[in-house]
């Protein structure tokens, strides 16, 4: 055989080729700071000097005469409008940060230009220039929406904000400066929902009540209150309920801007109801105040944020509180103060039909109980500044109120509110003997003592009707309280005693009769000693 080909040697191995060197552009692995720091910042302060030059152009302009008014106002829209078309045309695509920064400059300078037009030179007319602010506000926003910039957005929340204050003629157009605000606030929240921007809605909100503060402190006269509480409902609705089409995880985010929208009103109503000047009569008022304790119980069940319904609450006691003090009460007004407060009272405790389960802090009981309570404690100090000696709107409110604070104590660790109602009606009674038992017009001693017999007998027969043991107990010692608050005050009252002795003696043995009754369901010696001893 022939021998075999001898081998061939094997290839040395190639030397491995070198990493190519990393691209000078590439992005490094972390945190760019330099991109954060660096450029963002140069970007944003080089924006705000370019609106400040502009700003100051027309300043040194005004101030040395350098050229005619009507240049200025063409070099200042240029100006703006090259900003804003220059950063979408050349920065955009490369310098993100600086194109938002360059528009919202040249929106800046837009705004000053058009504000110089109108007030400084008189160029343009007070609607032309309103709708050349309105456009820039309105292509502000849009490329805010494009480009997902929050400076721009701001930028045009604060200008679209300062056009009216820019543009202040003297003049008092109301309907014409909240229309524009409402449109404003509109496309604002429109924004802030659609990019999940809540702070854009806090911002829209405080300029919002800005320009209440500043209209209703400072323009509106009493002739024009209804137009104010209009204007003071619409927007609270509008920030109240825009953001409840929000996903459920960004609610919570909203929730400053929507409780904050319900609560300032209650500052303007305040103020109306503390002020003379105003309407006297309280139904202008207490419309607002029903809205906003409906939309404050609302926002509360809603969020599961129950103190804004005791803020709510809390806040129309003391509205209520200051109109009656402020006014003198005759029969008229009287009967609007009571009627109401059962009214709001009752909307506040609707919603605790509505959620009854829900005890203690973390649920709507606390606000309807401020609410049932509180108001009760203001009548019956309202009663005692009553012109006319007539007691029937008092008591009806007084019993009102004391049925809605019973309804309370059905509820379960609620049995206590018994005792509560029985107090506040036996004082409201005795208060309002007291102050007008001796007046022309207060009804004679037969029908009030009759009148005070037939609520101690109504108590008894809450407790009666009772099948819990622990709420009857309650409602037990609630009626022995009020039977001994009224024979306390008909021992002291002065005139009552004298005015019939066979009756005096009657009523208040009947009253001794009914703590003695009480005693016996709650097998309790102490009441059948003080039943005794008050009789």
């Amino acid at each position: 055989m022939p021998a075999a080909p001898p081998a061939r040697p094997a290839a040395p191995p190639r030397p491995a080729r070198p990493a190519p060197p990393a691209a000078a552009g590439a992005p490094r692995v972390g945190i760019d700071w330099e991109r954060w720091f660096g450029v963002h910042a140069a970007a944003v302060l080089g924006g705000v000097a370019l609106a400040l030059a502009g700003l100051l152009f027309f300043k040194y302009s005004i101030e040395h005469g350098l050229i005619p008014p009507w240049l200025r106002v063409v070099i200042g829209t240029l100006v703006g409008v090259g900003c804003i078309a220059g950063s979408e045309g050349t920065l955009r695509p490369r310098y993100d940060g600086t194109a938002n920064a360059l528009a919202g400059a040249g929106v800046v300078v837009l705004y000053a230009a058009f504000w110089a037009a109108s007030v400084h030179y008189g160029l343009v007319g007070i609607p032309v220039s309103f709708v050349l602010m309105v456009a820039v506000t309105a292509a502000c926003c849009a490329l805010s929406w494009r480009h997902a910039s929050q400076v721009i957005a701001l930028l045009g929340l604060v200008g679209g904000f300062a056009t009216p204050l820019l543009l202040a003629s003297g003049a008092d157009r109301p309907l014409g400066l909240f229309g524009y605000v409402l449109l404003l606030d509109l496309g604002l929240l429109v924004l802030a929902r659609q990019r999940r921007w809540p702070v854009l809605a806090v911002l829209s909100l405080a300029a919002t009540l800005l320009y209440e503060v500043l209209w209703i402190g400072g323009r509106m006269g009493p002739d024009r209150l209804f137009l104010g509480l209009g204007i003071l409902a619409v927007f609270a609705l509008l920030f109240a309920l825009a953001p409840a089409l929000a996903p459920a995880e960004d609610r919570a985010e909203w929730l400053a801007a929507r409780a904050a929208a319900v609560l300032f009103p209650f500052a303007f109503a305040l103020y109306f109801a503390a002020s003379a000047r105003f309407d006297t009569h309280l139904h202008p008022v207490a419309l607002l105040l029903l809205l906003l304790c409906v939309a404050a119980g609302w926002l509360g069940r809603a969020e599961k944020t129950y103190w804004l319904g005791l803020g709510a609450a809390s806040a129309t006691v003391a509205v209520i509180a200051a109109w009656l003090l402020a006014r003198d009460l005759d029969v008229a007004r009287a009967r609007e103060a009571v009627g109401w407060c059962v009214v709001l009272a009752a909307a506040v405790h609707a919603f605790v039909e509505w959620e009854p389960a829900r005890e203690g802090a973390d649920g709507p009981a606390p606000a309807a109980l401020v609410a049932s309570v509180g108001l009760l404690v203001v009548l019956i100090g309202g009663s005692t500044r009553a012109l006319a000696a007539a007691p029937w709107p008092w008591l009806a409110a007084f019993l009102g109120l004391g049925a809605l604070v019973i309804r309370h104590a059905v509820f379960p660790g609620r049995e206590h509110l018994h005792v509560v109602a029985a107090v506040g009606v036996a004082i409201g009674l005795a208060v309002v003997e007291r102050v007008h038992g001796h007046r022309p017009g207060f009804p004679s001693p037969t029908v009030y003592l009759g009148v005070a017999l037939g609520v101690a007998v109504a108590f008894q027969a809450v407790a009666v009707a009772h099948r819990s043991p622990s709420a009857r107990r309650w409602a037990d010692h609630g009626a022995a309280v009020l039977c001994v608050v009224l024979l306390l005050h008909l021992m002291t009252a002065p005139g009552i005693p004298l005015a019939s002795a066979w009756l005096f003696l009657g009523v208040t043995g009947t009253l001794g009769l009914l703590i003695a009754l009480a005693a016996t369901r709650l097998g309790a010696g102490g009441w059948l000693v003080v039943a005794v001893l008050a009789t």
